[in-house]
């Protein structure tokens, strides 16, 4: 059974906030070999950035792609397959948590396997996708994404239910 961890940040850029904060969530999975963690930098002239994904063993459970720039205020969560947050690192946005609490508590969801994708295809390509993280007491967080130009077009629909991370 998934459990919740007390995160604690060392509160230095963000970035490397970012790394703590996953490596902390998912220790014990990363160290059993569940899933990895993979860091990347970034630099392009002044800006840099780091990109931080979680990549499970299991073709069944959810990947988790973190990205933030130096002295940026939003980190970017890739979840899944198509599911996009943009997350303002005072919180708030999504839950009624603040600060690092808001992120620690979507990542923690989807490492548990409480999180799904529809998605909806057009020759095997996604078009629009709706992305459910359920984060306790019958609540949800729906985040749509959709880059379909025409209504008209004829999609296939396929529903997504991850596996939590430990079985």
């Amino acid at each position: 059974m998934w459990r919740m961890k007390e995160i604690k940040l060392r509160s230095g850029t963000l970035e490397s906030d970012l790394e703590d904060l996953l490596r902390q969530v998912f220790e014990s999975e990363i160290s059993s070999g569940d899933c990895r963690l993979i860091v990347e930098s970034t630099r392009k002239g002044k800006d840099s950035g780091k990109s931080v994904s979680i990549e499970p063993t299991s073709h069944d459970c959810a990947q988790i792609i973190a990205f933030a720039e130096n002295d940026g205020e939003i980190v970017y969560l890739t979840i899944g397959q198509n599911t996009v947050l943009e997350m303002p690192i005072h919180g708030g946005r999504y839950t009624n948590f603040e600060g690092a609490e808001e992120l620690t508590r979507l990542v923690q969801a989807v490492g548990a396997g409480r999180f799904e994708e529809t998605l909806w295809l057009k020759d095997s390509e996604i078009v629009k996708s709706v992305g459910t993280i359920f984060i306790g007491e019958g609540k949800r967080i729906e985040i749509r994404t959709s880059r379909l130009r025409n209504p008209f077009v004829r999609l296939s629909e396929k529903v997504v239910k991850y596996s939590p991370y430990v079985a």
